[in-house]
């Protein structure tokens, strides 16, 4: 729940000054997607996915790229797991398994103010289709929920 609140002070709207920080090419493409989508104050995009059984599912994309060689790459990523206390091996092996079996993206752990996340990531390129984006995202839904439900047994990522 420290995740939801560290974030839900970021979910200021740029739109509401009439000005956008975020990377033109992800609103294009969610908007080619047909996707519905906040910009947060920070120029990043949240998307809230409704998954089988009702559950829900938040998805970030980065509007910050990086480059690897002439690849211009950007995160998507979703929280699957979140503790006051660092994971215990179990856990962390359950991470690192689950990545092993992905045909994309991989879990990260991270941690802020006390707290521990683990991150479903998918690198993607930075100016993805508005379909391509979309598999992807969908992608990252369903895992990062899948994952909270094994381990936490909760829908509040």
């Amino acid at each position: 729940m420290a995740m939801a609140f560290w974030l839900a002070g970021l979910v200021v709207q740029a739109q509401i000054k009439g000005e956008s920080k975020g990377d033109a090419r992800v609103s294009e493409a969610l908007n080619e997607a047909k996707l519905q989508f906040t910009e947060l104050a920070n120029g990043n995009f949240r998307l809230h996915f409704t998954l089988d059984g009702d559950r829900t599912q938040l998805v970030f994309i980065d509007t910050k790229t990086s480059t690897m060689g002439i690849f211009e790459i950007r995160d998507v990523w979703a929280i699957g797991y979140q503790s006051t206390e660092l994971p215990s091996q179990e856990v962390l092996a359950k991470l690192l398994t689950d990545s092993a079996t992905r045909k994309v993206g991989a879990w990260e752990l991270h941690e802020n103010e006390g707290t521990y996340y683990a991150l479903f990531n998918i690198k993607v390129a930075a100016d993805c289709s508005g379909e391509g984006l979309k598999s992807i995202l969908w992608a990252a839904a369903e895992v990062a929920d899948a994952m909270e439900k094994d381990l936490l047994g909760t829908d509040d990522l």
